[in-house]
């Protein structure tokens, strides 16, 4: 398993590859379900810690702040039930770490995982 600096290093080298092709576009999706338990729901189970989590990426992208991602409390990681980090991580480096043009677009956890939709 990459550890996050090595996911960042994954989308930097990424988005080399995407610049040799200098004349064509690219469209880079990053998928993963913040957390997956901001309440009971199916066999999901409350755990508190995943609101924090949510809030730090959700606030990470409206205030164009990369170090509340790359920064991420560790316990905190681990205690959440999350499947978007890494794929947010690698979106971050192949971004070079650049936030000033992201877009947040919006933020909703129906069903007790959170969903981020963000533009760069």
């Amino acid at each position: 398993t990459l550890d996050a600096e090595e996911h960042l290093e994954f989308g930097r080298l990424l988005r080399q590859g995407i610049n040799s092709y200098n004349d064509k576009k690219f469209v880079l999706v990053a998928s993963g379900c913040l957390s997956h338990n901001l309440k009971d729901f199916g066999v999901f189970k409350y755990i508190p810690e995943t609101k924090a989590f949510d809030q730090n990426i959700v606030n990470a992208f409206k205030h164009r702040d990369y170090s509340l991602i790359t920064e991420m409390n560790q316990d905190l990681l681990k205690k959440t039930g999350q499947s978007a980090y890494k794929p947010v991580l690698v979106t971050l480096g192949a971004n070079g770490k650049d936030l000033s043009n992201t877009r947040f677009i919006s933020y909703e956890a129906p069903f007790g995982g959170g969903y981020l939709i963000t533009a760069f």
